[in-house]
């Protein structure tokens, strides 16, 4: 068979690519025919033209040419399982779409090729990546280098330019945070070890805020360490927070896993902390600056459920996965710490106005 040779290129490296892949021949063993399609393609590579698989099924391949409508060409391999492998039983090696195949004496016209089966970023995709390891610092000649060593063939620039771009797309780029691999901001370890932990204050801490009845933002420090990741599962630094917390209930600072009665000089006023004021309990605040006598405080009531809204309630529990149960828990958690930050600021403002009453 000659070797001819139709675009630019080393003859050296062709030479050694036809001697490294043999035309397929009648008669031809393969283990599967997995590997005949893969000879079919490489073989098509070669002599620049695309093979169109006709038939494909568990016990037969059967092929054709893609590069025009009227080339007669086929190739059909029979699985056999006695034997346990593939024949090739028909082989009708003739094309009249190839350019060198072509009869300038009879005057028979060929038919260009558009498009080697090499410049096809779908063949492409597959094949660099098995050639050489594409990143950003990678050069766009290296490819079309590779693929020429490879297959023989010169592929377009702006062909390997998309080569480049959509296997480097695949690849995760560094964290923002860091530029380190393998991770992405959401995740990334710095920011876990400076993010704040769960939220313990001691007497010195609020007096911090709190000095000179300053009308200080308490979102600053009052929703420290709640920042709730739908993403952990529920398993935020908050759910821990009771390991954290001194096991002692002391008179010099608080914690929200140990509620206990506070220190009457604890906390100051805020009166810009955000968070809405139980109208009844400023009224009896009001009544106490007024010099009025306190009202005792009365216990609530929890309302009586009917045994339809207990079955309802105990039903709508049950259908809970345990990935929302945590969600809904953690959420919870969060609430309940609020509202606890806001009855200890009501708590402390209730007896400082009771003391300056019982002053006067």
């Amino acid at each position: 068979m000659p070797v001819v040779s139709h675009r630019a290129g080393p003859e050296l490296q062709l030479s050694r690519w036809r001697k490294a892949m043999p035309p397929i021949v009648q008669g031809q063993i393969f283990p599967t025919l997995l590997d005949f399609k893969n000879a079919l393609r490489d073989w098509a590579i070669e002599r620049n033209w695309t093979p169109h698989i006709l038939d494909s099924d568990s016990h037969r391949v059967r092929a054709g040419c893609r590069s025009s409508p009227d080339c007669p060409f086929r190739v059909r391999a029979n699985y056999s399982v006695k034997r346990g492998d593939a024949k090739v039983t028909t082989c009708d090696d003739n094309h009249t779409c190839e350019p060198f195949r072509a009869d300038a004496d009879l005057g028979k016209p060929h038919q260009d090729i558009k498009r080697a089966e090499t410049g096809k970023l779908k063949f492409l995709l597959e094949a660099v990546p098995k050639l050489m390891l594409v990143t950003l610092d990678t050069n766009i000649q290296e490819i079309i280098d590779a693929v020429a060593q490879k297959y023989g063939q010169k592929i377009p620039l702006r062909q390997a330019q998309k080569v480049k771009s959509a296997l480097t797309d695949r690849v995760k780029g560094p964290c923002r945070h860091c530029h380190q691999l393998g991770h992405t901001r959401r995740h990334c370890p710095q920011l876990r070890e400076s993010a704040p932990g769960p939220m313990s204050f001691t007497q010195n801490s609020i007096a911090h805020h709190s000095n000179g009845h300053e009308d200080h933002d308490d979102g600053a420090y009052a929703d420290g360490g709640l920042d709730y990741d739908p993403d952990d599962g529920g398993h935020s630094d908050l759910m821990d927070y009771a390991n954290h917390n001194p096991s002692n209930n002391n008179a010099s600072g608080f914690s929200l896993g140990h509620p206990q009665q506070l220190p009457n000089n604890i906390f100051t006023p805020s009166r810009q902390n955000g968070l809405p004021i139980d109208p009844i309990l400023a009224s009896r605040i009001e009544r106490l600056n007024s010099g009025e006598a306190p009202v005792p405080v009365q216990q609530a009531v929890a309302p009586q459920q009917t045994p339809n809204q207990l079955t309802a309630t105990q039903n709508s529990h049950t259908t809970k996965t345990p990935q929302e149960a945590r969600l809904e828990a953690a959420k919870l958690m969060q609430q309940a710490a609020r509202l606890m930050q806001e009855a200890a600021r009501l708590n402390s403002e209730a007896a400082r106005l009771t003391a300056s009453a019982a002053g006067d």
